[in-house]
């Protein structure tokens, strides 16, 4: 595997998965303001009714307004509506990518299907075409920016990748009979290098049925693709909702050990492989010379007990001990 440019965090993407070459310099170079040719946008679906939609979440800065522009990119109405960020067509789509580079974010989100979360939304269904998630993709790369699509249905995951996301988020590869994972997919994946943000998902009480039908299919494909060779990441979705408090890492990390990989490659997965995925491998995620010293000391080895890591003794920030007992702000 390629390791990251040093500089920048990005890593060559192959040739058989990449977004298409920026255009030679001259007249017909796209630019951020300047989007290249694309397809007219589709007619924008409608918002959900606003009984069934999400609220939208509470203005916790004076400057935040919507829509907002550092927002996942979506079309009208689709997944995630509510946080501001549609665009429709290649071209909007585009600008918005755009946009969001002047505000100085650090990675574009699209949100390549529908999802899980939002009244209304089907998770299986396409919401970009492929010349859309193109077109996002080739002017986030031109931009230094990174790529990582929402996409649960197996069609949008294809054609992210085919678009050449340097990500996929919980790659589910739901289809209308249920969990079908596509083996060309997911070898195209591992040959790319593209991080799969494994959401860990463990069965409750009152979870939709839809979901808890697919969560052993589901395991059984990260588990499939981790073998394969794709970069698979312990994610949370912290905070999505009161079964996902921001604290759940460890008790997800154990869940993945068990369910994916072993403790061992679970550690790296949100260490070394985690920086990675976020364009931070040349300084965070591992003990090096020269690296950021951000430190979990625990009271075990969690590569032998993996619930090791709940017993924190120290925490490190660059080096500086954190006074855990002072609140966090």
């Amino acid at each position: 595997m390629t390791a990251p440019d040093p500089r920048t965090g990005q890593r060559p993407r192959p040739a058989s998965a990449a977004a298409p070459p920026p255009s030679r310099p001259g007249a017909d170079a796209p630019t951020p303001d300047a989007p290249p040719p694309a397809t007219a946008p589709r007619a924008p679906k409608p918002h959900p009714q606003p009984q069934q939609a999400l609220p939208r979440p509470p203005q916790h800065a004076k400057h935040q307004t919507w829509p907002h522009p550092t927002s996942p990119t979506d079309c009208t109405g689709g997944h995630c509506w509510y946080l501001g960020g549609e665009a429709d067509g290649a071209e909007q789509a585009a600008r918005a990518v755009a946009e969001r580079a002047r505000h100085g974010v650090d990675l574009i989100k699209v949100m390549a299907t529908g999802g899980m979360t939002t009244a209304g939304s089907d998770p299986g269904s396409a919401q970009y075409t492929l010349a859309e998630l193109r077109a996002i993709t080739r002017t986030a790369h031109e931009l230094g920016l990174r790529v990582t699509a929402h996409a649960h249905g197996t069609a949008g995951i294809t054609d992210a990748v085919t678009a050449g996301v340097d990500g996929i988020e919980h790659c589910t590869f739901i289809t209308g009979s249920g969990v079908r994972p596509d083996p060309g997919t997911i070898d195209a994946m591992a040959e790319a290098g593209v991080f799969v943000g494994c959401t860990v998902v463990e069965p409750m009480d009152g979870m939709p049925t839809e979901v808890l039908t697919i969560l052993e299919a589901m395991w059984d494909n990260m588990a499939a693709m981790h073998a394969r060779g794709v970069r698979v990441v312990c994610c949370t979705d912290a905070g999505v909702g009161p079964f996902k408090p921001h604290d759940v890492l460890p008790l997800d990390l154990a869940c993945f050990a068990s369910r994916v990989t072993t403790n061992t490659a679970a550690l790296v997965s949100v260490t070394s492989l985690a920086a990675d995925s976020c364009g931070l491998g040349h300084r965070k995620g591992r003990l090096a010379p020269g690296y950021d010293a951000d430190l979990l000391a625990v009271g075990g080895n969690p590569a032998h007990d993996i619930t090791a890591i709940r017993d924190v003794r120290a925490v490190y920030r660059a080096g500086r001990r954190v006074d855990r007992s002072e609140p966090v702000t």
